[in-house]
């Protein structure tokens, strides 16, 4: 069976867990930017950084391949919500049904790993946009998420855990 890992990985943490989870499987890892094909893959796990609820690099991808019924897609995806937090993913899954189409939402299996932020590391249009969420939510009831964030402001928050890969796994 021929697999793929491909990632799309902003500050580092999508790429972590995408090789991470090649050196347990031996499977062929690489970068959305350098992908040239999909079709002679039977599976393909896409690991991809979240940023504003959006997959980085996913619907770029799918613009460039179509996924065949014939292949299992498998998007894992890597952010700072807790994926036991059930109203956050559901809001996160209705924002991920605008970047592929409903069917390939249907038939792709999707697995929700926590990632890492390093404050010192964002640009200056992510520490802007933070800043601004950070704002808004001293106004309403902030999740758990947005309190450790505005708690550790230009410090390190970092959720990742390898075993989570697990659940990965489980889907090849």
């Amino acid at each position: 069976m021929n697999q793929i890992i491909i990632y799309a990985s902003k500050y580092g943490s999508a790429k972590q867990y995408a090789l991470e989870l090649s050196k347990r499987t031996n499977i062929e890892v690489i970068s959305y930017k350098e992908i040239k094909t999909l079709e002679d893959y039977d599976v393909i796990i896409y690991i991809g950084s979240v940023y504003a609820s959006h997959v980085r690099g996913l619907k770029e991808t799918l613009k460039k391949f179509k996924i065949k019924s014939s292949q299992k897609f498998i998007v894992v995806t890597v952010g700072l919500t807790d994926p036991n937090d059930l109203e956050s993913m559901n809001k996160f899954y209705q924002s991920l049904k605008t970047q592929i189409s409903e069917k390939l939402f249907n038939d792709c299996k999707i697995v929700n790993l926590q990632g890492a932020l390093r404050f010192n590391d964002l640009n200056f249009f992510f520490r802007f946009i933070i800043k601004r969420v950070f704002k808004s939510a001293e106004k309403k009831n902030q999740s758990t998420e947005m309190t450790q964030l505005m708690n550790n402001e230009n410090k390190e928050i970092n959720y990742m855990d390898f075993n989570t890969l697990d659940k990965v796994e489980k889907l090849l």
